[in-house]
């Protein structure tokens, strides 16, 4: 397991082993559902913040973004694609796989000595309910002039052309 993924993962196993599910067939639904009530367990939560906020700490000053996924899917999401349109993925590379029930965790820093920010998206593969094969994408935008540009006055940008790409 990466030492940027926390908490064990939410699996047919561990739904075994409660009484509500003794018997029953189990689900990806089944397995989303535990994942979501357990996404605090052992402190996992914290342990995923502690982590990015122990990189930032490490990386220094200037405008990062701290980021965290939970999957909460019933299944394992694999990595598929990056694209940064200000900045770089930090010291703590976008994670291959994150697993039902784990908390990921990684930092995106602005790039050193230029007044840019930090604004890119992420995407993980998994599937749906239906089991049907799905993407997820996480973006963000946090950028160096913050006081210019905030949630009153959102600078405009284009990010329709991330997802061109050829996978299953």
């Amino acid at each position: 397991m990466a030492n940027n993924v926390f908490g064990n993962p939410i699996t047919n196993s561990t739904l075994e082993g409660m009484p509500e599910y003794n018997g029953k067939t189990i689900t990806r639904t089944d397995r989303a559902h535990v994942a979501l009530n357990m996404k605090n367990a052992a402190d996992k939560d914290i342990k995923a913040r502690q982590y990015v906020e122990n990189l930032k700490e490490r990386w220094g000053t200037g405008v990062s973004t701290l980021c965290l996924l939970y999957n909460a899917t019933g299944d394992t999401v694999t990595f598929v694609t990056s694209h940064d349109w200000h900045g770089h993925i930090g010291p703590a590379l976008y994670l291959t796989e994150i697993a039902n029930g784990q908390w990921g965790g990684f930092l995106h820093v602005k790039t050193s000595g230029t007044a840019t920010g930090s604004s890119a998206a992420v995407v993980y593969h998994g599937k749906n309910e239906a089991g049907d094969g799905c993407d997820w994408m996480a973006s963000w935008s946090n950028p160096w002039d913050r006081i210019l540009y905030d949630n009153i006055n959102p600078k405009p940008c284009d990010h329709r052309r991330l997802l061109a790409t050829d996978h299953p």
